[in-house]
């Protein structure tokens, strides 16, 4: 009832705004929820007479919200949205016209190539802002290690020792998690970051709708060591059976498990469970050559525009605001990632200097490898199936494959 009773009141007063003074701003609830009716605030400050009117709803209702109200004509003047991946992404609504390109903002010029990638449709117009970047691979409990007489493996060998180690003393070296579904694309994503040796290369074949994921041995040797880690006995007993944030993330900040293989928006979380703890990630290794292995470049969710919106000029003034680094480090601090575009003013916590370093050694890796609704769901379900013992290699990749072909021939 908590739930309907929000979007019943979002759709009544969440759409685009008549006054020429107001506009609307829907976002998703996290965290401590403060940045963005702070950056509605300054930009008040900074535009007097002008009244920002913020919405936050559960990521699942922004999403149904937007996606209804858009091609109405009453959405929100300023939403967020996901970047290229099937209904309700930048592509999806750039493709309607529903968005406003946004190549004039203050801080277009700004991005480096992969932010810029993130918010940028097939046309080459950029109409969207990703606010922060972190990483996935391998996150562990540094504490929980040296208490277990252990170190973070750099190499493929030393993982599946470390593994056997770990089960050795008693303790899992990874949780895992795959009870939420969308879970199911993280080890698949920190171990593609090595194993796919040409990003851009791999990136230009996915999105041309031409690739085949059943006959690329990068794609295969990606998911033939996830099986390998499974077999090894590197995580928990029913991963399909365990929720990653009610199991996963607590005993891994407790230091049940030694690690997990997540996202920096983790970090959160685990330090929320165990304000004590120290937490790093670090490249979940696929190589035996510790300098190649990589994280995955993990982008938040994006900052969109309404183009149909009664007060496009002042939404896109907002735009423009949302993009300095006031706003952008007032979000970096919610969700304890990195703004994605640098400043002097951000102080990096902690818990991504390995990130930050790993950035400046070239080891990180911006891949796309699911491009819609029905790839998505491949993922999951060859995955989920490869955990219950129903799928090999081969089966699995033959259900990403339906997904893509299903997605590429919209």
């Amino acid at each position: 009832m908590a739930s309907a009773g929000l979007v019943l009141s979002a759709c009544s007063s969440g759409s685009s705004s008549g006054s020429s003074n107001t506009i609307t701003v829907m976002w998703q609830s996290n965290g401590d929820n403060s940045a963005i009716p702070a950056i509605a605030k300054g930009f008040e400050a900074a535009n007097p007479g002008v009244k920002v009117e913020v919405k936050l709803l559960a990521d699942a209702d922004v999403h149904s919200l937007v996606n209804a109200q858009l091609p109405a004509g009453n959405g929100p003047d300023v939403f967020m949205t996901a970047g290229n991946i099937g209904t309700g992404s930048i592509e999806d609504f750039a493709k309607k016209g529903l968005i406003a390109p946004l190549d004039d903002a203050t801080w277009a010029d700004k991005l480096d190539a992969p932010t810029r990638a993130v918010g940028t449709a097939a046309d080459g117009k950029l109409y969207g802002l990703s606010p922060t970047v972190g990483a996935v691979g391998a996150v562990y409990n540094t504490g929980a290690l040296a208490a277990a007489g252990l170190t973070i493996p750099t190499t493929w060998d030393e993982l599946l020792k470390f593994c056997r180690d770990a089960k050795a003393k008693g303790k899992t070296a990874f949780g895992l998690g795959l009870k939420e579904g969308w879970t199911t694309t993280l080890l698949p994503d920190a171990l593609l970051a090595t194993t796919i040796t040409d990003p851009d290369k791999f990136n230009s074949r996915v999105t041309s709708g031409k690739y085949d994921f059943t006959s690329d041995p990068e794609m295969k040797s990606a998911f033939e060591k996830e099986s390998q880690m499974k077999d090894a006995g590197c995580f928990n007993a029913s991963p399909m059976g365990t929720s990653i944030d009610n199991d996963t993330l607590p005993a891994t900040a407790k230091g049940t498990f030694l690690g997990t293989v997540t996202g920096a928006f983790h970090f959160g979380s685990l330090t929320q469970a165990n304000p004590d703890g120290k937490f790093t990630l670090v490249p979940l290794p696929a190589s035996n050559t510790a300098a190649d292995n990589k994280v995955y470049l993990s982008y938040s969710l994006s900052m969109a525009v309404n183009a149909r919106s009664k007060n496009l000029a002042l939404s896109k003034k907002f735009a423009d605001y949302f993009g300095t680094a006031r706003s952008l480090n007032l979000l970096a601090k919610q969700y304890g990632l990195a703004p994605t575009i640098p400043n002097s003013e951000f102080v990096v916590p902690p818990s991504l200097s390995e990130l930050v370093k790993l950035q400046k050694e070239n080891r990180v890796s911006n891949i796309t490898w699911y491009v819609g609704d029905n790839s998505f769901k491949g993922i999951q379900s060859g995955v989920s199936n490869l955990f219950l013992g129903k799928d090999d290699i081969s089966a699995l990749l033959k259900e990403i494959q339906t997904g893509y072909v299903a997605d590429s021939t919209k």
